[in-house]
């Protein structure tokens, strides 16, 4: 996985933490993603997950993501509740692990949609009818500040 401390967009918050993982081995075609908008990294100790709340016009909060591919249906999940626990933080690494009950807020034929279309859908309105889900994990992931890509074509 990787993550990323930066600005925010102009009149959003000033710094935000972004963390994704892909699962690998028997969690492959599912993914993980921890989101903090207005604070950076976080140290190592335990933080609430939930739906993030709008506050002076920008979101808030400390939450987590969960997307899987099922018969070819995607689905996304947002925590209502839980926890992460961060057991290593540095500039250039983080690990920990997770555990949240997650409400769906997205699903989709794969060949109809993709993973970009989940953000169209506001993942922090949460529907009291939607199908839960706990979904526990643990992660490790790296900066990607700094880091420079070469296109190898």
């Amino acid at each position: 996985g990787y993550f990323h401390v930066g600005s925010g967009p102009p009149g959003g918050p000033s710094v935000q933490f972004g963390l994704n993982s892909d699962g690998t081995d028997a969690s492959t075609g599912q993914s993980f993603m921890l989101y903090r908008p207005g604070a950076g990294r976080p140290g190592m100790g335990s933080f609430t997950l939930s739906p993030l709340e709008e506050k002076d016009g920008h979101l808030d909060g400390f939450s987590a993501y969960y997307f899987r591919t099922v018969d070819g249906v995607i689905e996304a999940y947002t925590a209502i509740s839980g926890e992460v626990a961060i057991t290593k933080s540095s500039a250039e690494r983080i690990e920990g692990m997770f555990r949240f009950s997650g409400a769906l807020y997205y699903s989709a034929p794969l060949n109809g949609g993709s993973y970009d279309d989940v953000w169209d859908i506001g993942p922090n309105t949460i529907d009291p009818s939607a199908p839960r889900i706990a979904v526990t994990g643990s992660f490790g992931a790296m900066s990607l500040d700094g880091v420079t890509v070469v296109d190898q074509n």
